[in-house]
């Protein structure tokens, strides 16, 4: 009898043992699954701000290029169009955040606005 009380002792701790660690297991599970769920809300958010900031670039690009073809024999917007150019690139280069570039790239934009409405362009 004492040998059969001291094995049930033992299942039962087992077995506590064993309702523990499965519940530890399902809080992990839980916190695993919360956690990679931020990382594709934080993949899919960082996928759109690269987006937006190639859609940026792509509209400053084709914005200098009307204003360098309606700027002809103007030397003085033309040599103001290819310092934003190059400013450009100096900012597509750079070790910035994509933030800080977006905003760069949106003060280059403003500028190009203004020498398109300089030169009276729609």
């Amino acid at each position: 009898m004492l040998i059969q009380g001291s094995y049930d002792a033992r299942v039962q701790r087992k077995e506590s043992e064993l309702s523990q660690e499965q519940a530890k297991n399902a809080e992990l599970l839980a916190k695993n699954k919360h956690a990679q769920e931020a990382k594709n809300k934080s993949a899919k958010q960082l996928n759109q701000k690269k987006a937006a900031l190639a859609n940026l670039n792509k509209d400053l690009q084709n914005n200098a290029a009307l204003l360098k073809q309606k700027a002809k024999g103007n030397s003085e917007v033309l040599a103001k169009i290819q310092e934003v150019e190059q400013q450009m690139s100096q900012v597509n280069t750079s070790d910035a955040s994509d933030e800080a570039k977006a905003k760069e790239l949106q003060a280059l934009q403003r500028k190009l606005a203004a020498y398109k409405k300089a030169l009276a362009i729609k």
